[in-house]
């Protein structure tokens, strides 16, 4: 029988310092899930959607990349929109964010820091 432990933790990730979310992985979980986005509030503030979108998200895989020989999956909750059915390319900043986001996660999994999935969830 296997067992998990589960924790959540509240980080503010969007931070200039991306040494702010290490503490989230002191404990080097096997599985991380990244379930941050912008409040509908923040949706129209460019520069707080950026920040939690884009940001927040390379400073936790930074933080991650900076532990020697951890390589956690790491599973981002992104939105179908980030690949507009419709076009070839992002329509809006959030879809553009979601996108950059997808882009970096996948480049970290190429170098080997994570095992990055994005799930593309209906918006």
């Amino acid at each position: 029988m296997t067992s998990f432990v589960v924790g959540k933790r509240k980080v503010d990730i969007t931070s200039d310092d991306p040494r702010s979310v290490e503490e989230l992985f002191y404990s080097r979980p096997d599985i991380i899930f990244h379930l941050a986005c912008s409040s509908k509030e923040e949706h129209f503030n460019f520069d707080q959607e950026h920040r939690v979108n884009v940001n927040g998200t390379k400073n936790m895989l930074d933080a991650i990349r900076a532990i020697p020989g951890y390589s956690p999956r790491f599973v981002f909750a992104s939105s179908i929109s980030a690949s507009n059915p419709s076009s070839a390319e992002p329509q809006d900043s959030h879809e553009t964010q979601n996108a950059i986001a997808e882009r970096l996660i996948s480049e970290y999994s190429q170098e080997g820091f994570v095992d990055g999935i994005s799930l593309r969830l209906p918006t």
